[in-house]
């Protein structure tokens, strides 16, 4: 989404924040001339930053973006002296309901993912078992917020409940909790409210996947006191704020299972404090810190600032999930636009063409081709599988 950071002022640019999602309309060469005239009367009022919540490598630097916002350890550009870069992301910004709230302790481990297979929520299975193979049996909370399509879609764990069933005797599962969260409400089934009680009435957090973006939800067990375990190869930002205070990392799950125990068995031994997290992680105290970074940016580009800068839920504004923008812009569960079509018209909400139906009618006809083309190609993909000739191709 396209989300406002600061008003355009008639003296002063405004600050305008589009995801990584949105790179890809950015980056197409045909839209960017169809559309040439308002992009620019839009860039000539405000400053365009990009904010990127997933892992990437080797960006190339993308002409029309100001300045970004990435964590440390999810982004990597391949030239860093051409990309302005403020090391802040919504994970920066987390609620002020994710603390420490000194409850006693329910569950001896939480894991909070949605179940995709690249989450890896069979592999903590295994670990589980291992545990009980060695006469540990934890208290284990798994929730997983079920999207809309998920047994639709082959990315997704659709075998979680039955893995579940076969790997843990009725007697276990009175310990070990899953919680498929109806696709109701989707993505956000549970309140920040909520997943910040979970939390606090466990020990330890959890995730076993291999690759993460910004991972806001491992700050959000920082603050509230969780001591964190995740692989020691994960790539992405995960670990960003990961030390030998607050977290555990496993190369096996063997390893895995024996971190838990420890951790478990000696829980007080592992406490932290919170109190230098809060400074970089919560927005009570990160809000100053961004407005002061933005006002350095604004100086250094030579700009006057006049305004104020609309700061509030950040965490959920800089990835676009606060749904605020029309389905004619933003068609999916979250605010990210993603269609030609969607950015034209986000595009004419602000800028005066005098050929609004003719640029509809060229952007129309390009989407439509690239739709085309995509078909095309997914069936020719369909039948070298078929043939046995996809897997060859990719080989070499």
């Amino acid at each position: 989404m396209a989300s406002i950071l600061k008003e355009s002022q008639l003296n002063s640019k405004g600050v305008i924040v589009f995801t990584h999602k949105e790179r890809v309309l950015f980056e197409n060469k045909y839209l960017m001339r169809i559309l040439k005239r308002e992009v620019l009367q839009l860039k000539s009022m405000y400053f365009f930053a990009m904010h990127w919540g997933h892992y990437h490598k080797n960006i190339e630097t993308i002409d029309l973006i100001d300045f970004h916002f990435a964590g440390q350890g999810t982004v990597a550009f391949k030239k860093p002296e051409e990309n302005y870069h403020i090391p802040l992301c919504s994970r920066n910004f987390s609620s002020s309901v994710f603390r420490k709230k000194n409850l006693s302790k329910v569950y001896d481990i939480i894991n909070i993912s949605r179940p995709l297979r690249l989450k890896k929520i069979d592999e903590f299975f295994l670990v589980i078992k291992k545990m009980i193979n060695k006469g540990f049996l934890p208290k284990v909370l798994i929730i997983c917020p079920l999207p809309d399509n998920f047994y639709q879609d082959e990315n997704n764990y659709v075998e979680i409940y039955s893995d579940y069933i076969k790997l843990f005797s009725i007697k276990e599962r009175e310990s070990i909790s899953l919680l498929l969260l109806s696709p109701d409400g989707s993505p956000f089934q549970l309140s920040e409210n909520e997943i910040s009680d979970f939390m606090n009435l466990s020990k330890v957090f959890t995730l076993f996947s291999d690759k993460e973006g910004e991972s806001r939800v491992v700050s959000e067990a920082l603050l509230c006191g969780l001591t964190v375990v995740v692989k020691r190869n994960i790539i992405g930002g995960a670990k960003d704020y990961l030390n030998d205070d607050n977290s555990r990392l496993f190369s096996t799950l063997d390893e895995a299972a024996d971190i838990f125990i420890d951790l478990i068995s000696n829980y007080n031994k592992f406490q932290f404090s919170t109190i230098n997290l809060e400074q970089e992680l919560s927005e009570e105290y990160t809000k100053d810190i961004l407005k002061n970074k933005l006002k350095v940016f604004f100086s250094e580009k030579n700009e006057e600032f006049e305004g104020e800068f609309l700061l509030e839920n950040l965490s959920k504004k800089l990835p676009s999930h606060l749904n605020l923008l029309s389905k004619s812009i933003a068609n999916g569960i979250h605010d990210d636009i993603v269609t030609f079509q969607g950015f034209y018209r986000f595009l004419i909400k602000f800028t005066n063409s005098p050929k609004k139906n003719l640029l509809y009618i060229m952007v129309f006809i390009l989407e439509l081709m690239y739709k085309i083309m995509f078909i095309f190609r997914s069936r020719v993909k369909k039948v070298l599988i078929f043939f046995g000739f996809y897997n060859l191709k990719k080989s070499n």
